[in-house]
């Protein structure tokens, strides 16, 4: 199963420790992300 979800990275690092308390070690893998947001507006 995969889920994906992001927030602040404060809410993430509390949602991670509760998930490894959880899960198995080696089964939960993280990794940045950026949200790229375009204005539209520019290229009109």
């Amino acid at each position: 199963m995969v889920t994906e979800f992001f927030d602040k990275p404060a809410k993430v690092e509390a949602r991670l420790e509760t998930l490894c308390h959880i899960i198995k070690p080696g089964h939960v893998v993280c990794w940045p992300a950026r949200t790229i947001v375009e204005d539209r507006q520019q290229y009109a």
